[in-house]
């Protein structure tokens, strides 16, 4: 059976948010919103939910991946804005303060909760008011933790966590509090442009060492003959090994319609091991940043694949140049919109 799926990156800056849309036969599509970017995203986010709510349409499912401010901003400027319909959205996925507590049995730390304020000076809200007491009051959120092996069915789709796992989750738990670590704790967080494909997959790769990224809400969606990989900013060696145990492997690849690169490109974050059991022709980048996506991170899936089209929300000039662009098979493209189709 053919089946179509829409995909919109929104323009996030620094960070990501995504709508995934499908109509599995009903008379309204489904819709998947995943991350909300930074604050500033919700001029954006705003836009795209009134779009949804004008075609009598609801947000099925929320996926918050983490709580770092470039993923969760746009969505905590959404539930403070008392002029939205909230109502719209019937289901959040995310990892909070007190899921966490909750399942290992720890003493929860209040100010761990994620707070809102008002846009609105005048609103009403109660000081202290938090994401999780107004999801659980709206009785869309059950406050269990997500983790690895999860599945979720939603209107003929087919959602498969693949990170974080309960250590990342226990570690999590006692360690909310750490700041996230830089990348240059692995050798430098620069552009790398200048640097020809070559050199590039000469380095070693190095593992991204953020708590936070590595807490990441990944998975696999499967709809009818489409997969998508959406890789919030997971570590690569928790993807790989997820899909490893579920039987992909260098002879045994996971097709894929579409991957959403994790942590926006950022060459900690995909290693030639977990490109090694993908096959796919097309990535997603979410990222106004002037040093991501990493060019080593392009070059090691450029090396491991046949043909590669790049998909961008922002342009990034000086990426990659015309030179390399005629010697290699791959394409570039500045789009918001994204069909799978036959």
């Amino acid at each position: 059976m053919s089946a179509m799926l829409n995909i919109r990156m929104l323009k996030a800056f620094s960070g990501d948010s995504f709508i995934i849309s499908y109509n599995n036969g009903n008379s309204r599509n489904t819709n998947i919103l995943i991350d909300g970017g930074i604050g500033k995203t919700y001029r954006t986010l705003k836009k795209e939910i009134k779009e949804i709510e004008k075609r009598n349409e609801v947000i099925d499912l929320l996926i918050l991946t983490h709580t770092d401010s470039d993923h969760i901003g746009g969505i905590l400027k959404y539930f403070q804005d008392e002029g939205m319909n909230h109502l719209l959205i019937k289901k959040v996925l995310f990892n909070s303060a007190s899921s966490l507590s909750k399942y290992f049995n720890t003493d929860f730390i209040k100010s761990r909760e994620l707070t809102l304020s008002p846009l609105n000076s005048e609103c009403s809200y109660r000081k202290g008011k938090s994401l999780e007491d107004y999801l659980e009051k709206n009785n869309i959120w059950n406050d269990e933790i997500i983790k690895f092996k999860d599945e979720f069915l939603l209107s003929g789709a087919k959602i498969t966590i693949l990170s974080p796992t309960i250590d990342t989750l226990k570690e999590l738990n006692k360690n909310w509090e750490l700041e996230e670590n830089s990348d240059t704790e692995c050798g430098g967080n620069n552009n790398d442009y200048n640097y020809t494909l070559e050199d590039l997959l000469k380095k070693t790769f190095c593992e991204d060492r953020s708590l936070a990224n590595k807490s990441s809400i990944a998975f696999l969606f499967e709809y009818s003959d489409k997969n998508i990989l959406m890789l919030g900013d997971a570590h690569a060696v928790i993807i790989a090994n997820s899909l490893k145990s579920m039987g992909y492997s260098t002879k045994n690849k996971l097709k894929l319609d579409c991957v959403k690169l994790s942590h926006h490109g950022s060459k900690f974050n995909t290693s030639e091991e977990l490109l090694s059991i993908l096959d796919c022709s097309r990535y997603l980048i979410s990222t106004n940043k002037s040093n991501r996506p990493h060019k080593e991170t392009l070059a090691k899936i450029i090396n491991s694949q046949q043909r590669v089209s790049f998909y961008y929300n922002y342009e990034h000039p000086g990426l990659l140049n015309i030179e390399e662009k005629t010697l290699y098979n791959f394409y570039e493209y500045v789009i918001s919109n994204i069909v799978l189709e036959e």
